[in-house]
Formats: structure tokens, sequence, C-alpha cells
């Protein structure tokens, strides 16, 4: 009697990829093209065709035109500097020139106003560091309030005037002043009011005055 097994079917081979055969006729029909080489830095062309680059003295300013001294020419020229800075006479500026457009790019010595405006905010941060603003002649703040918050403040001051409108100060614990002299001069009432008042001198005491009232 023939065995009652039945047929296993056979097994596909599973690393057969149908698209395998079709891989080298797509490259062969679809090259690659080569990428065309790109420079890593400008021709020297650019820099051939300008006609002058060099210093020059700025002599006017007229209507925002901006009139230059070269050792070849007196042309007008355009700002390309990429912050706001306002020219001045006398000014020495590093120029470049193409043809009849002559361009400013930068400033060697000058003494003009370099003025920055935002329409929103500002923001100086210096979260592991500290921020200095040095000027040799003066320096100016104006608003319409000005706050400002430390736990320590520290000034060195030579000389300081102080005219204001009305003053009020806080001090919740301890006011101490130390002064070689003090002159306090009140063209009104003067009030002192206090738990209690100690006043001591080493030397001579005098109250002068129309009437004294003890009370």
């Amino acid at each position: 009697m023939r065995s009652a097994t039945a047929r296993q079917p056979k097994r596909k081979n599973a690393t057969k990829d149908p698209s395998a055969k079709a891989l080298p006729a797509f490259a062969e029909a679809f090259p690659p093209e080569p990428l065309p080489a790109q420079p890593l830095s400008p021709p020297p062309a650019v820099w051939e065709a300008a006609s002058y680059l060099g210093p020059a003295r700025v002599v006017s300013i007229e209507n925002g035109t901006i009139r230059l001294e070269s050792p070849d020419a007196f042309p007008s020229a355009v700002s390309a500097l990429a912050y706001p800075y306002e020219f001045a006479v006398g000014d020495k500026v590093l120029v470049i020139s193409r043809g009849n457009d002559w361009y400013i790019i930068g400033v060697l010595q000058g003494s003009g106003q370099t003025t920055f405006t935002a329409d929103g905010d500002i923001l100086f941060r210096a979260p592991c560091g500290k921020i200095e603003f040095e000027a040799g002649e003066s320096l100016e703040m104006k608003s319409g309030k000005i706050r400002m918050v430390a736990l320590d403040l520290e000034m060195s001051i030579r000389h300081m005037f102080q005219r204001v409108e009305c003053l009020t100060q806080w001090v919740t614990d301890a006011l101490h002043l130390r002064a070689g002299r003090s002159n306090v001069h009140v063209s009104g009432d003067y009030l002192v009011k206090a738990d209690r008042i100690t006043q001591r001198a080493d030397g001579d005491v005098t109250l002068n005055g129309k009437s004294i009232n003890l009370n």
C-alpha cells in the first residue's frame, strides 16, 4: 500500500526580489549626471573689475548725497555699511568703485553718530557675564520713566548734583549718613518726628530763633 502522507508544497526562495533584475536596467537607462564644479571663492575678475579700492575723505553731505575726495576724483558715494552710521565731514572711509558707481564699505576714522532704532523693545542680556557702557565725555539717559531693580547698588562719584521737584525716600531698616559738613536750607516748615530723638555735640549747641517753644 502507498503511504498516505500529504505532499509538502515547494517553498519559494524568499531572497529573490522580482525588482532586482530591473535595477541594472534602470541605472543604464538613467545614468547619474556629474555635478558642475562650484568655485570656493569669488573669481579674481570681481576685484579686477573694480576701478578703485582704497581710502577716501568725506568733503560734503547734502540731501543724503555723500561727496568724497579720492586721489583722482571727487565722486558721490552710497553707504554700504551694515550698521546705521551718520557720516560727518572729514571722515576717512574705505570705498570701492566700479565705473561711475562708488560705495562706502568701511569707516577708517570717523566722528559721526551711530544710531540704533527699533520699533519694538530692545533687550541686552548677559546671563553669565556683565554689561559695560563706557563714554569718554558723558552718558545721558532720557525716558518718561526709569526703573532700577538690584540687590546692591554702589556708586563712586566725585561731584553729585540733583534737582528734583518732589523726592520721597523710604528706608525700611536703617539710614546712615556720614559727612564732613551738613547744611540744610528749608524755605517752609521743617518737621522731624520720631519715637525718640537724641542729639549729641562735642562742642556748643546754639539755637537761634524768634521764639523757642518747648512743650
